[in-house]
């Protein structure tokens, strides 16, 4: 469908999964974790960071199980330097800097 096609309709479930009281952050993790599947799975794209619980902690988690190349190289070095560079699969790299990695472009 594209990218973020799927967002309108994550930030929708997402937003009852996380708000849920009754759940462990644990069980929000693992039900995000199929959300994201069955959707990619079908083409509604939900890698768009303008989502509204991106940054929570259950989606964080859930988007690192599904898509762990996001967040850093895979596999990392066991003992990053401040400056250290890795080439990603998408045209860029990433940088270790005391906030962790962070994705640059070429």
């Amino acid at each position: 469908m594209g990218f973020g096609s799927g967002v309108d309709i994550f930030d929708d479930v997402q937003r009852e999964i996380v708000e849920a009281d009754d759940l462990t952050d644990a069980q929000k993790t693992g039900i995000l974790v199929i959300v994201i599947k069955a959707l990619e799975n079908h083409d509604w794209d939900t890698q768009q960071d303008d989502s509204g619980y991106y940054d929570e902690g259950p989606t964080k988690e859930a988007f690192k199980k599904v898509h762990p190349d996001w967040f850093g190289p895979v596999p990392a070095p066991e003992n990053p330097r401040i400056g250290d560079t890795i080439k990603n699969n998408f045209g860029g790299y990433w940088e270790f800097t005391d906030a962790g990695w962070v994705e640059e472009w070429d």
